[in-house]
C-alpha cells in the first residue's frame, strides 16, 4: 500500500509500458513491465499532482468507502471494517 501511494506521473513510461517503483526502505527502484490495459487505465486517472493516487489517507478514505458500499450491496455486515487488510 505503502509503495502505491509514492507512485509518480514521472515513473510512468506509456512507450515501454513499465512502471518505475521507489520503494519504501532505503533499496534501489525497481522496474515492472505493464499492460497496455494497465497502462490505459492510468492514463484515464486524472493527474491532480505529481502523484498518481494522491496520499495514504486519501486512499483508505476511498478504500474504506467502497468496502462499506461493497458491504450495503452485499448486505454483509462483517466487510465494513475500519482498517486496510494486512499483506
Amino acid at each position: 500500500m505503502g509503495e502505491a501511494c509514492k507512485l509518480r506521473w514521472v515513473g510512468v513510461d506509456p512507450e515501454r509500458r513499465t512502471i518505475r517503483v521507489t520503494p519504501e526502505k532505503e533499496s534501489n527502484p525497481r522496474i515492472f513491465k505493464a499492460s497496455s490495459k494497465l497502462i490505459s487505465m492510468l492514463e484515464a486517472l486524472p493527474k491532480k499532482g505529481e502523484r498518481i493516487f494522491g496520499n495514504l489517507s486519501s486512499l483508505r478514505a476511498t478504500f474504506c468507502a467502497s468496502r462499506k458500499k461493497a458491504a450495503r450491496k452485499l448486505q454483509n455486515p462483517r466487510a465494513p471494517r475500519n482498517s486496510l487488510p494486512h499483506a
